[in-house]
């Protein structure tokens, strides 16, 4: 016994840094500690793992409706009418059967490009008493209500509608335009859990018009890594004291029937009471798990 505490001695100064060493990588760990050197190595051994172990082949049940330069080419400059964009959802929908259809473009604004509005203004100045031309504007009305025919194609379909959050950057106001949908949790669902969410200060969203008729709506925020590469979406977001899901959640929740998502928190360690963070989100049998920011790993 003697000779072990001699020993100790002995090598106090190397135990000790041994012991504050490995109590550094426990609390980065445990997520009470973040080092930037250790996040990185976890980043690049993330992403070799991935290069490893991905397959290298398609998934054919998802599908990317790319507004490529082709497009343009093919259909004119961008925005597009949004009589053409109910056309294409139509098509996407009738001919190539899609499940669910999700727009990760917002439709901030009304679509003027038909002139309806102008000939309503004349309809309204200039020729307010002519009694053909206020029936010509009725007749014509529905063919040129570019919003009113896209509200009409989204509500026959599942269709989800994307928007994004902005974040405010030393006090800065930021914008709130359009409409949200509903928060998938209300206010005070989370109270009293210590759950670091990333808390939005204003919004991007479609107009209210549109998105009443869409089946549901998601953000489609991207949050880059130290490092400025994409590897995580935050599956909620706050704001107001609310929380909203990501696009590619609220597509999967839809496309399973899934009414409601079901959080999941660990366990206390040693059986305590106390903190418990929210590990994962559950739809039915589908469990996705989750880190500190309620984000979770793409394998891109």
């Amino acid at each position: 016994m003697t000779d072990i505490i001699s020993k100790i001695k002995e090598n106090s100064v190397r135990i000790g840094l041994s012991l504050l060493v490995l109590a550094i990588f426990v609390a980065h760990a445990a997520q009470w500690l973040r080092i930037g050197f250790v996040e990185q190595m976890e980043n690049i051994a993330y992403d070799q793992r991935l290069l490893w172990t991905m397959p290298r082949s398609m998934d054919n049940r998802i599908v990317i409706v790319d507004i490529d330069e082709a497009s343009l080419t093919a259909e004119g400059r961008w925005p597009w009418s949004r009589n053409k964009v109910a056309s294409m959802v139509e098509n996407l929908f009738s001919r190539y059967e899609a499940a669910v259809v999700a727009f990760d473009i917002v439709f901030a604004e009304p679509d003027d490009s038909s002139g309806l509005s102008v000939l309503e203004r004349l309809g309204a100045e200039n020729f307010a008493d002519d009694e053909n031309f206020q029936a010509q504007l009725q007749l014509l009305k529905p063919e040129l209500d570019y919003d009113g025919i896209f509200a009409e194609t989204i509500q026959k379909y599942p269709v989800i509608l994307g928007y994004y959050f902005n974040f405010a950057n030393n006090g800065e106001e930021v914008s709130k335009i359009g409409a949200l949908p509903e928060p998938n949790f209300v206010k005070g669902t989370f109270k009293g859990k210590r759950i670091e969410f990333f808390t939005a200060d204003g919004f991007g969203a479609n107009l209210p018009q549109l998105q009443s008729s869409a089946l549901g709506g998601g953000h489609f925020n991207p949050v880059p890594d130290a490092d400025g590469v994409l590897r995580r979406v935050p599956m909620l977001i706050s704001y107001d004291g609310a929380y909203y899901s990501s696009l590619s959640l609220e597509v999967a929740r839809h496309l399973m029937g899934i009414d409601e998502i079901l959080p999941v928190f660990e366990k206390p360690l040693f059986g305590g009471k106390g903190y418990m963070g929210l590990e994962w989100l559950r739809l039915a049998s589908k469990q996705i798990p989750v880190d500190r920011k309620i984000s979770a790993l793409v394998p891109y």
